[in-house]
């Protein structure tokens, strides 16, 4: 290990672990190129060095050091070098980060864009520290966790308080529990998702490294190869989570996203290929008592023990991960492989959903195999759904059932002339599919869209689609839903609740509903659309118009258009 002295400002190696002294390390941002002060700066003749923006955060480190008694210090920039050194020399390095900061007596954290002021606290939302760009790199959150006391300064280096005594404003701005804040032991106790949640939003200068700077947070060793990719460093980071742990939640991957922004990869299989994944994870833990593990890596893929309901007619999984947010258990619908009925895969567009534990009587454990890198495939036909709204709204599609029904996501386009947004959906030809669609407030409601006869060239096919709210509460209105509606009840796990709205033969009875029918041309023709408009605000409630038509080079027909309230 490579130390500077505080007071002679002298590099210092100290080969074995015994023979380290006492020392303090900096966490801090690197500025602009040419801004820090290295390695080879410091074992030069000239002091030109001096006059780099880095050299003050190097000079304010060590007269902190020699102020709290500590004759060392350890900082990145300096006691590192990268340059012209073999990879493993670097590898070695970045696996020993984490136990760098876990031995240093003290770790002082260095905002340099915080600018302490008697007018503003550190819990005020507007202090400089909510806004630190060191809240945003990927590196940091080993170096908050791993030392056991860690302070933080401003620019000047003024005090501005402790990681315990921060506590609850870093967990505020990083979502990190208090609790670990506190006590580092913590941090091995915390799921595999909500580890994975603590960088989500974070970045790092080298694409691999936000794999690598967890490496330290799961206790995991392996080779560093820059130049692999992010996606690739992260997916290794992950096989060797399957070797060494147990915790079905690292699947949970997905919870919340919206689903055009999961994955475009249509062979990603079962793990993620990015800690963005997980951002919405940092609540899940797992629930499991059983002395077993919950999963086993196979020749094939893996091999699930945990609670399961099978759809046979759609030929979906739906798998209970027996990882829970609360009352809420994280179920993931898995598609049956084309290639054989004794696999299932995870689609990509399939995510988690939350699910009542009520609702898992139902359920029973068996074993499930996976594959653990989907096999390539055709895409098979496609529907285009079209969904289109107002500007000053937005929605997003949340859940699509079955997961094998949804093959692609457009982008997003906004049309000024029109005033509204569109965004295009690519359905599996299935007989009939279901989307939940979510609106800035939060509200879901259902899209069924069902055939009523199979395509042929000599026939003509109906589609219909109904959409109805889904309540925030989690109960069904009183009386009996009518059984039109509720044809698809084994669904609404998905969905988290039953929809309040109830209808029959096409009338509403409550709630939101559009209804509507069309015929459209059999197989063998051009791609067909489904266009679905949610139209402004009327009466204190958003109206909604189902216009659904065939565009087969022709103009909607405007007055097919159908309105109801």
């Amino acid at each position: 290990m490579r130390l500077l002295h505080a007071k002679s400002l002298l590099l210092h190696d100290f080969p074995n672990d015994d023979q380290i002294p006492e020392y303090a390390i900096l966490s801090h941002t690197w500025g602009g190129n040419g801004d820090e002060v290295t390695i080879k700066d410091l074992s030069s003749w000239t002091p030109l060095y001096k006059r780099k923006p880095g050299w003050a955060k190097i000079k304010g480190c060590c007269k902190q050091a020699l102020t709290d008694g500590i004759e060392y210090v350890w900082i990145d920039t300096c006691c590192m070098g990268r340059s012209k050194r073999s990879q493993e020399a670097v590898g070695d390095e970045i696996q020993s980060i984490w136990k760098y900061y876990d031995r240093a007596r003290v770790c002082y954290v260095h905002l340099a864009d915080v600018q302490a002021s008697p007018e503003t606290t550190a819990d005020s939302p507007d202090s400089d520290i909510w806004r630190s760009r060191w809240f945003t790199r990927g590196w940091t959150v080993p170096e908050l966790l791993a030392p056991i006391f860690v302070r933080f300064y401003d620019v000047s280096w003024k005090y501005l308080g402790s990681k315990a005594e921060l506590s609850r404003i870093i967990e505020g701005i990083t979502g990190i529990g208090a609790h670990v804040l506190r006590d580092p032991g913590e941090v091995k106790r915390q799921s595999v998702a909500c580890r994975m949640s603590w960088v989500s939003t974070r970045e790092t200068s080298r694409e691999e490294d936000i794999a690598y700077c967890l490496l330290g947070i799961f206790g995991i060793k392996m080779p560093i190869d820059y130049g692999e990719g992010r996606r690739n460093a992260f997916i290794r980071l992950q096989h060797h989570l399957l070797r060494s742990s147990r915790d079905p939640s690292l699947f949970t991957w997905g919870y919340n996203l919206p689903l055009g922004g999961t994955h475009r990869n249509c062979n990603v299989g079962m793990l993620a290929e990015t800690p963005s994944a997980f951002e919405h994870c940092g609540q899940v833990e797992p629930v499991s008592s059983c002395a077993e593990p919950s999963f086993e890596v196979t020749a094939s893929g893996l091999q699930f023990r945990l609670p399961t309901q099978i759809d046979e007619p759609t030929g979906t999984a739906l798998l209970n991960l027996e990882c829970a947010i609360g009352d809420y258990y994280l179920v993931l619908p898995l598609n049956r492989s084309p290639t054989t009925r004794k696999e299932f895969e995870r689609t990509p567009y399939g995510k988690p959903t939350l699910v009542h534990r009520s609702k898992l009587a139902t359920f029973s454990t068996r074993p499930v195999n996976t594959q653990l890198i989907n096999r390539s495939r055709s895409i098979s036909a496609q529907i285009e759904v079209s969904l289109a709204y107002p500007e000053e709204h937005f929605f997003e599609l949340a859940d699509v059932y079955p997961p094998n029904a949804l093959q692609n996501v457009g982008p997003v386009m906004i049309v000024p002339a029109e005033g509204e947004v569109r965004c295009s959906l690519y359905l599996s030809d299935l007989p009939w599919a279901m989307l939940s669609v979510q609106n800035g407030l939060g509200q879901r409601f259902l899209i069924s869209i069902e055939r009523e006869s199979s395509p042929t060239e000599s026939k003509v096919r109906t589609l219909k689609t109904l959409m109805a709210e889904v309540p925030d509460s989690r109960s069904l209105s009183s009386g009996p839903p009518s059984t039109a509606a509720f044809s698809l009840m084994h669904l609404l796990p998905i969905f988290e609740s039953a929809p309040i709205v109830a209808w029959k033969d096409g009338m509403e009875t409550g709630g939101l509903l559009v209804g509507s029918n069309f015929q459209m041309p059999g197989a063998g023709r051009e791609l067909r659309t489904i266009r679905i408009v949610i139209q402004r605000e009327s009466l204190n409630r958003t109206e909604f118009s189902g216009s659904i038509a065939a565009k087969l080079g022709k103009k909607e027909d405007k007055n097919k258009v159908e309105k109801k309230r």
